[in-house]
This record gives structure tokens, sequence and C-alpha cells, in this order.
């Protein structure tokens, strides 16, 4: 399952995240009291960020539980899958539930094909 076409860098998705929610480089560098060339660089791979930066790009972006790296992306794709066995098993009020915890994260741009399952 990790295979996914589309796997994208953390700087790509936030890339993408960013344009998608209207926000600029500037607007985000200045939230983080950082360069906008730093971001630039960020989103195209050329430079790393510890985790005070991607905290802050979190909550800036309104993306707190997203999988923006790869272990995460792992954990959500698992509960994606136990997602589906629960609605496969007809436990709907179990499905519902778990569906509004994950329902933010399915809405982001990179995240689309993880709707198919």
């Amino acid at each position: 399952m990790n295979n996914t076409p589309l796997s994208l860098t953390f700087g790509e998705k936030i890339k993408q995240v960013r344009v998608k929610k209207g926000h600029n480089q500037d607007g985000l560098a200045k939230a983080l009291g950082v360069s906008m060339m730093y971001i630039s660089r960020l989103e195209r791979g050329l430079a790393e960020c510890d985790d005070k930066t991607i905290s802050g790009i979190r909550h800036f972006l309104d993306i707190e539980n997203a999988p923006l790296l790869e272990h995460e992306l792992a954990d959500y794709r698992n509960r994606l899958w136990v997602w589906n066995d629960i609605i496969a098993a007809d436990r709907l009020n179990d499905a519902k539930a778990m569906q509004s915890e994950l329902s933010p994260i399915l809405k982001l741009p990179y995240e689309r094909n993880l709707i198919l399952l």
C-alpha cells in the first residue's frame, strides 16, 4: 500500500495545502518567523525543519492531525483500512464515529487517493 503513485514529499504536501487554503509563501514565512526563501527551499525539498517548525506549519495551515511525515502516513493508512473493515462488518455507528475523526484529513489535497479504499 506504500506504492501510492502520488507519494509526495513533506514540502510538496505543505505547498499543496498552502495553495489550496489561499496562503502565499510570505504569509507562512511571517507566521513562522523565517524567510520566504526558507519556505521556498522547504517546499522544494532543499531544506529541513525541526519539530517546532513542523508544529508551526501545522498550526498555521490548520492541519494539526494531518499525516505529513512518512511514519504518520503509514499510521493513517492503517486507520483507513480499519475504517474500511468496520464498514464491511456493518458496524455503522463505529464507522461514523471514526469517519468524523478521519474526514478532515481526507479533505487534504494530497490524500485524495486514499479515499478510494
